[in-house]
């Protein structure tokens, strides 16, 4: 309950916040310098259209309910733009005379909070089709709000629910403004939203974290102390989001990179997130090894100890997130939330640290190491 009474209140504030700056400065103009578009009026003409694509991606489809899940940034995180979205989407296509029904904010809260699957936000397919049956949906809509720079990318999807299969698509890019940087500065705590619990639960205890590494308060141009290699690193401020540190190559080549000395546990999840660009036959593999287990990227597939999964690579130009899990023998790889390869090691000696190894540009945004039972 508590929890339903502070999305309202975000949602209020929200509303106020936007109102406020309707009646104040100017925030953006049309191609007339006479006309002055509010930033309310910029998302909900972005919620428009997204909701005008939907419709179209629905218009011979055969289900009746329809659930919004709240947006998220590709890290499962919760901020009060992703919230306003979501809640406009709903608002916009409940009266789209569709004869749709959509499941409300509290049912979907209620829902998350009483499967109790995870705590970041992340989704996966297996629990979105969990979510979306307990929620008695056909289809379910998930989103994510993401920072390029100047400009914010709202990107969402539409699953059905039976067969897990994409719907449909849409995505817009807007302007980031100082009051659309202030809603996505305006986390939300997540309240047990849904996601895979093997591959991107984010324990909340900090005694489970062995390891972190965001580059926070190192110099730039430097690499964290004890780290071997990485001549061709450093650590610089993002070009896709000036708030943010990264570790990144400075110049052409191989680069290579160990970080030694990490306690791993008997069983864990080590999260990677980065971006890389990618050529048209990326022919270089991005590898990261820990100990005895290889996922890596070659040629637009993914492989685990040289395995292939016969899935795709991330996708180059974006944020991805890739996450290994080790509980007993079984190694898993999962790419953005989706486990793609499964693998038993009955020999496995613990590892002590790990290396990253690519040749064409990238930047890594963080490594986080989490205990397991």
């Amino acid at each position: 309950m508590k929890h339903r009474i502070g999305s309202a209140l975000n949602v209020l504030l929200i509303l106020l916040l936007l109102q406020t700056s309707a009646n104040s400065e100017p925030l953006s103009k049309t191609s007339s310098d006479t006309t002055v578009v509010s930033t309310g009026q910029i998302l909900q003409q972005t919620v428009t259209t997204l909701a005008s694509e939907i419709r179209s991606s629905i218009s011979d489809r055969k289900f009746t309910r329809l659930a919004v899940m709240p947006f998220t940034s590709l890290r499962g995180e919760e901020n009060d733009l992703g919230l306003y979205i979501s809640d406009r989407l709903t608002s916009e296509l409940s009266v789209s005379g569709d004869n749709l029904q959509l499941v409300e904010r509290s049912q979907i809260n209620q829902a998350l909070s009483e499967m109790r699957l995870g705590e970041t936000g992340l989704l996966s397919e297996e629990t979105i089709q969990k979510t979306g049956q307990a929620l008695g949906a056909d289809a379910v809509i998930i989103g994510t709000i993401v920072e390029l720079g100047t400009e914010v990318d709202i990107n969402l999807r539409m699953f059905s629910v039976s067969t897990l299969k994409i719907l449909g698509m849409a995505s817009q890019l807007i302007e980031k403004d100082e009051v659309i940087e202030s809603l996505l500065q305006l986390s939300i705590p997540p309240s047990g939203n849904v996601i895979d619990s093997e591959s991107t639960s984010n324990n909340t205890n900090a005694d489970s974290i062995f390891f972190y590494e965001d580059f926070t308060g190192i110099e730039e141009g430097l690499i964290p102390d004890q780290w071997i290699g990485g001549s061709t690193l450093a650590v610089k401020s993002s070009d896709l989001n000036r708030r943010t540190n990264v570790l990144a190559n400075f110049k052409k080549g191989n680069h290579n990179v160990t970080v030694p000395d990490i306690p791993f546990p008997d069983n864990w999840r080590f999260d990677i997130e980065f971006f890389y660009t990618t050529d048209r036959y990326f022919f270089n593999p991005f590898v990261l090894k820990i100990g005895d287990v290889k996922a890596s990227f070659y040629r637009h597939q993914s492989f685990l100890n040289d395995i292939n999964a016969h899935k795709p690579a991330p996708k180059g130009n974006q944020i991805n997130l890739v996450s290994v899990v080790k509980s007993g023998s079984v190694i898993k790889l999962f790419v953005n939330t989706e486990r793609i390869k499964m693998i038993r090691m009955e020999s496995f000696e613990s590892p002590t640290g790990l290396s990253i190894s690519y040749t064409g540009d990238f930047s890594v945004f963080r490594l986080k190491g989490t205990k397991l039972p």
